[in-house]
């Protein structure tokens, strides 16, 4: 059992950890989680407080859990809460097995992107005039908004050089935007996925976590030991340089829009199940709702429509 997932089938806004959860069910316990924390910054200092805190944190869980048992019975939450922990074996599974990668394959490909970020840099540099940070938001904001006097994008009230600004600014004409959007791209390939450290056997691991956001989605990131990474959101270009086991294949599997589908059967909305029925585009029919034209008269053509 995992008072972890407990907590994310319970309160899923509340924070996890034990240090709350203590707070929150044992009534009456001393707060002792910082003793873990002052240990770590002096271990020479006291063993028996560290024996203390690592027997706190076993001795907890049993008074939480029996207490979130109770709670998850009366909301009629611990069939969820039961298959939501089946998720635990199967994960730890993952994690200690990791995935062989193509080390030769990912260290060409961190050179080539260092080269190509280079190149793309000495021509920004060249198109501005002057060093520019393409990751600095201060330093575009006043590039292309106060230097270059093109009309501010603005989100949540605030002037943005995010994504979508760079992609309209280059739509008209700014090719540095269309440079920076590029540069971007590639330091976050190298520097988050090309040149993410692996374990020593030369597999790629990290650390799964069954309740991991708001929702119950299950979040990956960096293992205990500081290498891997965020495995569920892999580039092609990362996923290219992994390697089956012996005796083994790679499956890349993906339902078509599920959640729309699941939308439209709920909520019976018949234009949509219609649509999906009959194998109708539903961004085509949403054009063609707001245009006022048929369906069969929208284009995918990229440049047919002025507006991009």
């Amino acid at each position: 059992d995992d008072t972890m997932v407990a907590q994310g089938v319970l309160y899923p806004d509340y924070p996890k950890g034990l240090d709350f959860l203590t707070t929150t069910y044992c009534k009456g316990e001393p707060y002792y989680k910082d003793e873990g924390k002052r240990y770590i910054k002096n271990p020479f200092k006291s063993a028996l407080t560290f024996r203390r805190y690592s027997a706190m944190d076993s001795l907890v869980v049993d008074e939480i859990f029996t207490a979130q048992v109770s709670d998850m019975e009366k909301i009629g939450n611990l069939k969820t809460y039961k298959d939501q922990a089946r998720t635990i074996e199967p994960l730890i599974f993952i994690q200690e097995h990791g995935i062989l990668m193509d080390v030769k394959g990912k260290e060409k490909a961190s050179k080539e992107c260092e080269k190509e970020i280079s190149k793309l840099l000495c021509e920004l540099y060249d198109i501005c005039g002057f060093e520019i940070n393409p990751n600095s938001p201060k330093q575009l904001k006043t590039y292309f908004y106060v230097t270059k006097g093109a009309k501010p994008y603005m989100y949540g009230g605030k002037m943005t050089v995010n994504e979508k600004a760079l992609r309209r600014l280059s739509s008209k004409g700014y090719k540095e935007a269309s440079i920076i959007l590029k540069l971007r791209h590639l330091i976050k390939m190298k520097g988050t996925y090309f040149d993410m450290t692996l374990d020593t056997d030369n597999r790629l691991r990290c650390s799964f976590n069954p309740v991991g956001t708001v929702s119950g989605r299950i979040s990956s990131s960096k293992t205990i030991f500081e290498t891997g990474g965020n495995m569920q959101n892999l580039p092609p270009e990362m996923k290219k340089l992994m390697i089956a086991d012996k005796g083994f294949v790679f499956f890349s599997m993906d339902l078509s829009q599920a959640e729309n589908r699941v939308v439209a059967y709920v909520a019976n909305e018949t234009r949509m199940i219609k649509a999906f029925e009959e194998g109708v585009d539903l961004h085509k029919l949403t054009a063609s709702l707001i245009f006022g034209i048929p369906v069969e008269m929208v284009s995918d053509e990229p440049g047919s429509c002025p507006l991009g």
